[in-house]
């Protein structure tokens, strides 16, 4: 109810809910909420993955605690030092210590990222990188 009376009060707003089953996710998507986490779905999948992929799981859940390395998705917006240029150009390694692991485009996934390819405006870009290196990416590269 509350992300109901959100809506009312603010159209614009981006929400984000818990729901216990699809059927409550479904419902919660047809009044405006942006995103739905469905706990139990969750829990599900990250404990199949420490089974298949335990040390893929550790590894994050380690850099993740220590702060050794922090996952980062920020939009390019328009006008961007980042946009429409060439991965090899930006040289983000050299001059931050991040890695770009992926970029989103048209709602779609594109994780095989090389260096003649470019991020354009508009794109989503995955980094992995400690948080400081992050922080000044995103304050000089996105701004």
């Amino acid at each position: 109810m509350l992300s109901v009376t959100a809506k009312d009060i603010n159209k614009n707003l981006e929400l984000v809910a818990r729901a216990s089953s699809e059927e409550a996710a479904k419902r919660l998507c047809s009044i405006g909420v942006k995103k739905v986490v469905i706990v139990e779905e969750v829990g599900g999948r990250r404990l199949a993955k420490s089974l298949i992929k335990p040390a893929v799981v550790d590894f994050l859940e380690f850099a993740m605690e220590t702060g050794a390395a922090s996952l980062e998705s920020i939009k390019v917006e328009h006008g961007a030092k980042i946009a429409n240029k060439k991965v090899k150009d930006l040289r983000m390694k050299e001059k931050f210590g991040v890695t770009i692991l992926a970029t989103i485009r048209d709602k779609k996934v594109i994780s095989h990222i090389g260096s003649e390819d470019e991020i354009l405006e508009g794109d989503t870009v995955v980094v992995i990188g400690n948080r400081e290196s992050l922080d000044k990416l995103e304050k000089l590269e996105f701004s």
